[in-house]
Formats: structure tokens, sequence, C-alpha cells
């Protein structure tokens, strides 16, 4: 029971429930347990980025310790990393097509799309991936949103994934959110510090291509979307930005 989340108020009960995910453990890419290995912490650690934007964080038996406070949670839970899981979603969007091939109005704006996911908490989410240091967008996402690992089923669409490679279509990002979310995988000794990177398919380039984006699909924008609320302001700022139309 978490009677004070902030680690200066003394708790002298406090007796978090240890959890790691059976996955989590399972993953050869994952941490391994402290003590299996030598970690550096608040800083770059073999390509893992373990510095934190909250500054340093304490370090407890060889632990790290969530500047956030407690969660009554101890372990990785459902994270791949001790310490700030450096995470990137991308919000991708496009404008709607009417009939006639122009943009689909309502109210005098134009609707928007972007492409959602279907999370583990049975929310709705952006596609994510971990952000390595250096990486300017995760490994992952960066190859679903490249044409070559864009699945290709007929003809036209190789044709059109050949169109598209020649002009070498490039999407607009964004940065349109950086910081701590409030996430429940959060543990005691892991957290998500995250990025939501905004790519806008202005031509629709993709409209060839079955998304490959963790299985994400166009979903039409609206504001009863069940996505975490900083990716529902997120997407509030980006269709704010493309003169999109909103429901209140």
């Amino acid at each position: 029971l978490v009677r004070a989340r902030n680690w200066s108020t003394p708790q002298p009960t406090y007796t978090p429930t240890n959890y790691t995910a059976q996955e989590v453990l399972l993953t050869s890419a994952a941490d391994p347990d402290v003590g299996k290995a030598a970690f550096r912490f608040n800083a770059v650690d073999h390509g893992v980025d373990r510095t934190s934007r909250f500054g340093t964080y304490d370090i407890i038996s060889g632990t790290p310790r969530n500047p956030n406070g407690r969660t009554g949670v101890a372990g990785r839970g459902a994270l791949m990393r001790w310490g700030p899981n450096h995470l990137a979603c991308i919000l991708l969007t496009r404008v709607v097509k009417g009939p006639d091939g122009s943009p689909a109005t309502r109210d005098g704006k134009v609707l928007v799309e972007a492409a959602l996911r279907m999370a583990t908490n049975g929310m709705m989410a952006f596609p994510e991936g971990e952000l390595l240091a250096g990486q300017p967008v995760p490994a992952n996402l960066a190859s679903a949103l490249s044409a070559e690992y864009l699945r290709k089923k007929t003809s036209s669409e190789r044709d059109a994934f050949l169109a598209v490679k020649k002009a070498r279509v490039m999407l607009e990002r964004v940065t349109v959110f950086a910081g701590s979310e409030d996430d429940d995988r959060n543990t005691d000794n892991a957290w998500v510090e995250s990025k939501i990177l905004a790519f806008h398919d202005k031509d629709h380039a993709l409209d060839a291509f079955q998304l490959a984006l963790q299985g994400a699909d166009w979903e039409l924008v609206a504001s009863t979307i069940n996505i975490p609320p900083e990716q529902l302001a997120a997407l509030r700022q980006v269709v704010a930005g493309l003169q999109g139309y909103w429901d209140e």
C-alpha cells in the first residue's frame, strides 16, 4: 500500500510487490537481473541510454529508484530496462479523402485519421518502440515506416512501391511531446520516459501499402478515442495544426 508517494516521506511499512513479467525474463534483448550484469546507470551504457530527464536518480542496493516516487511495485514489471525506459511513439496522421479524391471536411475543417494499435491494457495507443542512444526514431518503427518493410500485395502496389521509393518520399516529422508518462507499467525501479514523434503523410504516400506498425490501423480522429491522456493531447495539437476537425 502506497501511503506516501514521495520518497522523502518515510513509510516504514512500505513493502512493494516484486514483479517482472515472464515475457521480459524470456526476452534476450531485455536487461538481466541486477547482480548478473555490470550496469552503468545515469550514463549511456553500451548504446542504451540510462540517463533521465529528471537528472541523476538514486541507486539503492544496485537498483535504480524511480524519481517520480513509490508505485507499489518493485522490479521491472513489463518494462525491458532497469531505470528509465526511453520510448518513442509514432503519431502518424493523414487527411481523409472524399469520393472525388479531395479532402473530406466537416464544418469546414478537414477530417483526419491516425494510425492506432490496440495496447495490452485494452486501450488504443500510438505504435511505440525503444529509443536507443543517438536514434532519431526507434529502429522497429523506422523499419515499419520505410517502404522496404511495408507489405506489398498486388502488382499495382509493387509499382506504387517503386514510385514511392524513386520519389524518395519523406514524411514531415515534429516532436510534440517529451516527458514522463504516468504509465501503468511504471515500477519503483523501472519507468517510462517518452517522446511522441508526429509524422503527417500529406501526399498519401502510404495509401498503397498496408501499415506494418504493430497491427495499427487508420482510425478517424475524435475526442472520444480511448488513448492515454498525453497522447490525446498530442493528437489534438497535431489536428489543430492541420486545421482539422475536432469534436468537442
